[in-house]
């Protein structure tokens, strides 16, 4: 725990580089649409690429120094981002590369909080990295000079909570069938036939598509795929499974197969070697080409 209160700190050395991340639980009325709030400072290392895996929410990236790079299958980047970018929901691994510093602050909004706190068309960004400015107006840049001008966490903290807060008073609220289809998937952990949770809800599963396409920019069938992978993740993680088929059973796969397919298809690596490539932190870095 960092000093200051209600802050977890992790610092890493290795190898790799050294960085520091300061990871805050949002404030109580930001709690519903908030995961996390993070804070990094990457410095003194070698240019390193990570393998960002697909998660259930919409990170929110403000930069204040230096840049990212968005890197295609073929190891070319296809997108540099020196300034705020906002990711949609994906359920591909993303190369992202630094230079071997960062200076950043991240907020990682559930899909529906994404889109009532950024008033975001999750449908049109998802797969894809976009200036925040674009979809945040011009306004968003001053906010990100501030916060790199502001000295220590907890201020930047508070500071992009009021932000969010005033942004939560101004828009409206998800359609509440998406609200309480989206609760009852991320209960299950993804493990839930979407027939029967269409049935649940007393609508047609094809309504339901249209309306999680229309608002968190997914199939609920893709959603649940996250979520089952985020579980999954977290039980191989944990270092508590007996073996990964009981993890797979556990976390609703049809078998062993299945598991270790959607692992490599989500990760673009095997569980075991997923193990291997992480970090303390969480990060996982990139296989060599």
């Amino acid at each position: 725990m960092d000093e200051l209160a209600g802050i977890d700190r992790f610092d890493h050395a290795s190898e790799h580089g050294r960085w520091t991340l300061w990871r805050k639980q949002a404030a109580a009325l930001l709690q519903p649409h908030v995961i996390e709030l993070e804070g990094y400072v990457e410095t003194g290392g070698a240019p390193l690429v990570r393998h960002e895996l697909p998660f259930s929410g919409i990170p929110l990236i403000l930069v204040f120094e230096h840049h990212f790079s968005v890197f295609a299958d073929d190891g070319a980047e296809s997108v540099r981002l020196g300034q705020g970018f906002i990711a949609g929901l994906t359920d591909q691994p993303t190369l992202v590369g630094s230079p071997g510093h960062a200076f950043c602050m991240q907020v990682n909004f559930t899909p529906l909080g994404a889109r009532r706190i950024l008033d975001l068309d999750l449908h049109e960004i998802a797969g894809l990295v976009v200036p925040a400015d674009a979809v945040l107006g011009a306004a968003f840049r001053g906010l990100e000079d501030r916060l790199a001008h502001t000295i220590g966490w907890s201020q930047r903290f508070a500071i992009i909570e009021r932000y969010l807060l005033e942004r939560l008073d101004r828009n409206a609220s998800p359609t509440p069938l998406v609200e309480a289809g989206y609760a009852q998937l991320v209960a299950a952990g993804g493990n839930l036939d979407i027939s029967a949770l269409a049935a649940r809800l007393d609508v047609s599963r094809k309504h339901l598509g249209t309306l999680f396409q229309r608002e968190i920019g997914m199939a609920p069938k893709t959603v649940a795929r996250l979520l089952r992978f985020e579980s999954a993740l977290a039980g191989l993680r944990s270092g508590r499974v007996q073996s990964l088929a009981d993890l797979a059973y556990a976390c609703g796969y049809a078998d062993q197969s299945h598991f270790n397919g959607e692992f490599r298809s989500m990760s673009g690596q095997s569980p075991t070697a997923l193990l291997r490539a992480s970090l303390p932190d969480g990060s996982v870095l990139a296989p060599p080409r």
